[in-house]
């Protein structure tokens, strides 16, 4: 298997330590393409996975499928908010993740460092 965290380091020629983690966004370990790669700190990116896997979990598949309406539908009238704050938490997840889209667009030279992101080494 290629070494995803070389790949990365090499293409944006850049140094990181492991404070970060290399996601792999469709979530095949084996596609080391660098558009499927992603620079995120350990945390966020456990935290993406960890939520990611209680809502597989709650809904047994993928949490946006045709059976999240129905979810929602009977958790807001059943007054179990637990699903949609779990929803929340990933959603809100997601958007930290985005942040760090952004930075490898940075990267690229196609967007500025909008979110002032400093790698530590």
């Amino acid at each position: 298997m290629e070494d995803y965290r070389k790949i990365y380091k090499e293409k944006y020629n850049i140094d990181f330590s492991d404070k970060y983690d290399v996601h792999h966004l469709n979530l095949n370990h084996n596609d080391n393409e660098i558009d499927n790669l992603l620079l995120l700190p350990k945390e966020l990116h456990h935290s993406y996975h960890e939520l990611l896997k209680t809502l597989e979990t709650e809904y047994d598949e993928n949490p946006f499928s045709k059976h999240l309406y129905a979810q929602i539908h009977s958790t807001v009238f059943n007054g179990n908010y637990y699903n949609l704050i779990m929803m929340k938490q990933f959603i809100d997840v997601l958007l930290e993740c985005n942040k760090w889209y952004d930075y490898k667009l940075f990267l690229e030279g196609k967007i500025p460092n909008i979110h002032n992101i400093i790698l530590d080494k």
